[in-house]
Parts: structure tokens; sequence; C-alpha cells
């Protein structure tokens, strides 16, 4: 069993997973969004990525106090761990990315109609003000 909560010495580690593991520190760590006003495919990516830091972290914790294994193999399955949390946390945010992406195009291409249905109108208004003039 390690000496330490998550196999680190460092303070600042340990309290930066405490506060990590709530609800309001993984919102002020890695989304600093308001979840509940996001649509479903946002809202999804957050909570994989909340689900697999915060059960990452009790899992952490686990590890450290394991009995059955040495200090070098506790590090290991950590690093392991660390790796899974990490590309989980990563997928999120380009999910996250390609959907806001995809988003702003539909709504750029929304504007445009827009002003293209607009600049047709002028121009038939142009042409219908140099008739009468």
């Amino acid at each position: 069993m390690s000496k330490y909560r998550y196999l680190t010495p460092h303070p600042g580690h340990e309290s930066w997973l405490d506060v990590a593991r709530l609800a309001s520190g993984f919102g002020a760590y890695f989304f600093a969004i308001p979840v509940e006003k996001t649509d479903s495919v946002v809202h999804s990516a957050v909570n994989r990525a909340k689900a697999a830091v915060q059960n990452g972290i009790a899992l952490l914790e686990r590890t450290a106090r394991d009995t059955t294994v040495t200090e070098d193999v506790r590090h290991e399955n950590a690093k392991l761990l660390f790796q899974n949390i990490a590309k989980e946390v990563s997928q999120s945010i380009k999910g996250i990315k390609s959907h806001s992406e995809r988003e702003a195009d539909a709504a750029r291409d929304r504007a445009f109609a827009v002003i293209d249905k607009q600049s047709n109108r002028s121009d038939t208004y142009a042409e219908n003000s140099a008739d009468h003039s």
C-alpha cells in the first residue's frame, strides 16, 4: 500500500484530484460551460469525460491502497489509468469541437441563404425602380 492517497507525495496534486472528482471541480477544471444549457451531443460528451475523470480518480485511490501489488506495479497501473482518462477526455473534446464546427457551418449557411434571398430582392427592387423613373 502506498503511503500517499493518490500515489503522489505532492500536496498540490492531491488537492487538485480532490477537487476534480467533485462536479463543481470538474466543471472548473475541464468544462466551464453550464452543461445543462447545452444540446444533447455536448451534454453526452461532457458526461462521458466527467465519468472517466471521476471514476479514474476513484480507481487511482484504490490502486494506491492495493496491497496485492508492488509500488512499481501500482505506478504502472496509474500510468495506464491516466492514459485512458486522457484518451476519453480528448475524444470528448474532439466530439464537441466537431459538433460545434458543424453547428457553426449550418448557421453560416442559413445566414447566407437569407442574405442571398435579400440580395436577389434588392436586384428586383432596383430594376423596378429603374422602370418607374
